[in-house]
């Protein structure tokens, strides 16, 4: 399987997990990565997490970051 469809696949089950949902909250990723959110707001600051994007004081964090982060990630 090609990064492309490694990313498609995981892209549409974060999809269908937080019912279609484009922006998550980091409670959702922290979650999702079975971290904690203060785990996931280290590793943000250190450019170690999906790329985050703030709006307004709140972090939000796209599916499709979400995606590109565990694909290039895998173990």
């Amino acid at each position: 399987m090609d990064r492309q469809q490694k990313y498609d696949l995981i892209l549409k089950q974060i999809h269908e997990k937080f019912n279609g949902k484009v922006m998550l909250t980091k409670r959702e990723v922290a979650d999702y990565l079975s971290i904690t959110p203060v785990t996931l707001q280290k590793l943000t600051e250190q450019n170690a997490a999906p790329k985050a994007i703030k709006l307004g004081r709140r972090l939000r964090y796209s599916a499709g970051s979400l995606a590109s982060f565990l694909v290039d990630n895998e173990l």
